[in-house]
C-alpha cells in the first residue's frame, strides 16, 4: 500500500505546491523574510556604541522593505495572519521613528556611555524626551521572531493536500 500512496502523492503534487499557502502564493518567500531580518539584526548591532543619526537611514532600509513584502501578501491561517498584523504594527512604529529621525525632528546623541533617542530642542512638542536607542534593534529582534515564528507556523498547499489524502483514506477504511 505504500507504493499506491507515494504514486498517489506524486500524481496530485505540483511545483507550486511546495510555496506558502497565501495569496498571492509565489511571491511570498517566508524564509526570505527570517535571513533579510538576521542580517539586519546583525548589522544593526554592529558597533552599536558609537551610532550616530545615520542609523536612522540604516534602519530604515531594512524595515521598508519587510513591511512592503508584508503588506503583498495574505495567509490564510488565522495565527500567521495575527502574527502579520503584529508585525505590521512593529513596523509602522520602527519606519515612523526612522522617518521623524531623517526629517530632524528626533536625534541620537550619547547619555552615559548609551546612545539614546531624543527629540531634538527645537522641536515644540515634547523636546527634550528621550529613550534607549537599542529600543530600534530589539524591534528589529522581535521583528526576526516574528519571521521565524511565521515560517514555522506556514502550511502548504503540498501539507494540506497530503492532510486531505490522509482523512479521506482513514474514512474509507473505517468506513469498510
Amino acid at each position: 500500500m505504500g507504493t499506491k500512496t507515494s504514486k498517489k502523492y506524486e500524481k496530485d503534487l505540483q511545483q507550486n505546491d511546495f510555496y506558502a499557502n497565501d495569496f498571492p502564493t509565489q511571491l511570498n518567500k517566508p524564509w526570505a523574510r527570517v535571513i533579510v531580518n538576521g542580517v539586519a539584526l546583525i548589522l544593526l548591532g554592529k558597533e552599536f556604541g558609537s551610532i550616530s543619526n545615520g542609523y536612522f537611514s540604516s534602519v530604515a532600509i531594512f524595515a521598508f522593505p519587510m513591511l512592503y513584502d508584508y503588506l503583498r501578501f495574505s495567509p490564510v491561517d488565522i495565527r500567521r495572519r495575527v502574527l502579520k498584523r503584529i508585525e505590521i504594527c512593529l513596523l509602522i512604529i520602527v519606519l515612523i521613528t526612522c522617518t521623524l529621525g531623517l526629517l530632524g525632528v528626533l536625534g541620537i546623541v550619547t547619555i552615559g556611555k548609551a546612545p539614546h533617542i531624543m527629540v531634538q530642542s527645537d522641536f515644540v512638542v515634547a523636546c527634550g524626551f528621550h529613550f534607549p536607542a537599542l529600543v530600534l534593534w530589539w524591534f528589529s529582534a522581535i521583528s526576526f521572531l516574528i519571521s521565524a515564528i511565521d515560517v514555522f507556523t506556514m502550511k502548504t498547499k503540498a501539507e494540506e493536500k497530503i492532510n486531505e489524502y490522509k482523512n479521506t483514506s482513514e474514512t474509507v477504511q473505517t468506513d469498510k
